[in-house]
């Protein structure tokens, strides 16, 4: 922070560029906010920032209803400048308290988590994706924007989080800092639907190589031009597959932003994921889930033996039981919230068709440079309006703001990072999966983009989300700029048995694309070899 007045502090970019942040609740400035940039690490669009107001709001009807309090990060969440932040200051431990009986109470009525998230959340949130993926290019964005954050809340009122809490302090006694990567693997090898997802690709991939000339045409041809080319040799089997798959998750976003694309929008992503498991031979997907259902088992096996009493054996395995639908209700979590994302883009962009047809605009996605009210009443040269907005986004766009504000926040000097030299430890993440694993990197910062991934190669990304998954059977290791150690990177690594390092902030653009990498999933590094 370099300056402070009663309602605005500035701090500074990486690159020294002020960062003023406008207190619009100076109670605020006494909480420490993070910088979320796992899932979202660029400068949001100001239609994007904007509805985000109306999404919290909408959010905070769904824990009315549920009566379960809102988590910290919902305390407030602040869009500064289009980036966002989230409250790190815990809450009290006499919020904490209520906001978990609070949360049990609702799921014991349902007989547990996962019959809690299919009987009570996954409707609702269904019933407003679908009034989404309907709603007219005339709703008040108001009511769209609001639909929507009661929709996402639903994926924050389960109380599976507290078990896993309760496992981690009964480990932390026994294995001191391993404990968090101990308890996400004793976690692992449970079918869900990111698998799910993955296998129908796989399944596809298989029919690619079972149908005469298929596979030639994958091969040769643009991904922007592959479905037409795909039916015209005739591959109706294998069209009509990804047509279904596009009919089941086209909703899908590519991740939680709003500029993200969803796969019925961008069909090209799905289609290069099948390209790039016909092109490295990838593994069955189900196949890793019953490798990863082993390594559990003997993780569980091992903390056993290593228990003084037959008390703490069984306590044991009540909260093995306790987390066993975890990553199963996570990544129905996350295909759902993304599946929100996906349908409020599309409802968005709606309104941007109309306002091309009335000639307002002259590309459907320029209304992601409006606001609401200008959405729904064209403000007199709106034109000139976005270009200049336009302008604005580009230039914080290019820019890496502060990883925290409000009280306590920290401001690294401003200092070039230069790429790391061979021979040398390039970067210190979290530990996130275990191995090590030498390899090629390739640096890949949009899925799309996975068919140029190799096997064995360290796939160096920003983040992953599900629509990734089929990448980690291909790459011999993984490294995110951004990440914890319960992040999906994280997780799917741990399902595919590779090493990983999360959190490595810079790493995208301080390992040179091709570089050899040593990859250590237990000390967190990453090392670039001479």
């Amino acid at each position: 922070m370099v300056s402070e007045a009663s309602s605005v502090s500035v701090y500074q970019c990486a690159d020294g560029t002020d960062f003023p942040v406008r207190w619009e609740d100076p109670a605020h400035a006494v909480f420490t906010f993070f910088r979320d940039a796992s899932h979202w690490p660029s400068a949001w669009k100001p239609l994007a920032a904007a509805v985000e107001r109306l999404f919290i709001a909408g959010g905070q009807d769904t824990f009315t209803e549920s009566g379960v309090p809102a988590p910290p990060f919902f305390q407030p969440r602040l869009m500064v400048n289009g980036f966002m932040y989230l409250r790190r200051t815990p809450a009290t431990a006499e919020e904490m308290a209520a906001r978990e009986r609070a949360a049990r109470r609702l799921t014991a009525q349902f007989g547990g988590p996962l019959s809690f998230w299919e009987g009570y959340c996954l409707p609702r949130i269904r019933e407003v994706c679908a009034w989404l993926q309907g709603a007219a290019d005339t709703t008040p964005l108001e009511l769209l924007a609001r639909r929507a954050g009661y929709a996402w809340a639903h994926t924050h009122i389960h109380a599976l989080m507290y078990n896993v809490q309760a496992l981690a302090g009964f480990l932390s006694g026994y294995d001191g800092a391993e404990a968090e990567l101990l308890t996400n693997e004793l976690m692992q090898g449970y079918p869900n639907t990111t698998i799910d997802i993955h296998q129908a690709l796989w399944q596809i991939a298989q029919q690619v190589r079972a149908t005469p000339g298929a596979e030639r045409v994958l091969r040769g041809t643009p991904l922007e031009q592959l479905r037409p080319a795909l039916a015209a040799a005739g591959a109706h089997a294998v069209t009509a597959a990804v047509d279904g798959l596009l009919e089941r998750y086209g909703w899908r976003a590519d991740g939680w932003e709003l500029s993200s694309p969803a796969w019925r929008e961008r069909p090209e992503t799905p289609l290069g994921l099948i390209r790039a498991m016909v092109l490295n031979d990838s593994p069955e997907p189900a196949a890793l889930t019953r490798q990863g259902a082993e390594r559990r088992e003997q993780t569980a096996q091992k903390v056993m033996q290593r228990l003084p009493s037959a008390a703490e054996r069984e306590r044991f395995r009540e909260l093995l039981a306790a987390v066993a639908n975890y990553v199963a209700i996570r990544e129905d979590r996350a295909l759902w919230q993304q599946t929100v994302t996906g349908s409020l883009r599309g409802a968005l962009l709606r309104h941007g068709e109309r306002l091309v047809r009335e000639q307002h605009l002259d590309a459907v996605e320029d209304i992601f440079f409006l606001l609401p009210e200008e959405v729904e009443r064209p403000p007199a040269h709106v034109k000139d309006l976005i270009e200049q907005r336009r302008r604005d986004w580009q230039g914080w766009a290019a820019r890496t703001p502060p990883a925290t504000i409000g009280a306590g926040a920290t401001t690294p000097p401003a200092v070039a990072t230069p790429a790391a030299a061979p021979g040398t430890v390039a970067i210190k993440g979290i530990p996130a999966s275990r191995g090590v694993h030498t390899g090629r990197a390739r640096v890949i910062l949009d899925p799309y983009e996975g068919d140029r991934l190799a096997p064995g190669e360290v796939l160096v990304c920003v983040m992953t989300t599900p629509t990734w998954t089929p990448l980690f059977a291909v790459a011999g290791a993984i490294v995110t700029d951004t990440g914890m150690a319960g992040s999906h990177p994280a997780i799917t690594a741990r399902e595919f048995g590779i090493p990983a390092v999360v959190g490595a902030a810079g790493a995208t653009t301080r390992i040179p694309d091709g570089a050899m990498v040593t990859v250590d999933g237990v000390a967190g590094t990453v090392e670039v070899q001479g």
